[in-house]
């Protein structure tokens, strides 16, 4: 499907934790997605993925599967472990993915650090 238009939205949780996602119009209809690859589609992207309904007067959500023909974060499931080092730059990318999405002002030097120490923090973890 073909992103025609993209609407950045915010939803603040019980504990009052603002979460951010993105409302995609893909050929002609809308669906949310919360995962950190919706926020760096573009429009004329496209996308492939798993729609859930969520019932009668609410907007769909889509489980991104694909981008640009490009398999996303977690949608081959099970199989063989992947590269330790890949994994942990993936994490460490999602880390500050969400620092950003959350308003933390970082400039070059901070973002860096910060992927460094994740990317060392969870290829240590997976290293056993």
């Amino acid at each position: 499907m073909q992103v025609e238009l993209i609407t950045p939205k915010e939803w603040k949780n019980p504990q009052g934790v603002v979460k951010h996602f993105v409302e995609l119009t893909l050929d002609g209809r809308i669906f949310s997605c919360w995962q950190p690859v919706g926020l760096t589609v573009k429009v004329g992207d496209t996308v492939e993925g798993e729609v859930i309904e969520k019932g009668a007067g609410k907007t769909p959500q889509i489980r991104i599967k694909s981008l640009n023909g490009v398999a996303t974060e977690g949608s081959k499931g099970g199989g063989k472990a992947g590269d330790p080092k890949s994994f942990a730059c993936s994490y460490a990318k999602d880390v500050l993915i969400a620092c950003l999405s959350h308003g933390l002002p970082l400039d070059s030097k901070q973002m860096d650090g910060t992927l460094e120490h994740y990317y060392a923090w969870f290829l240590s973890k997976m290293e056993g």
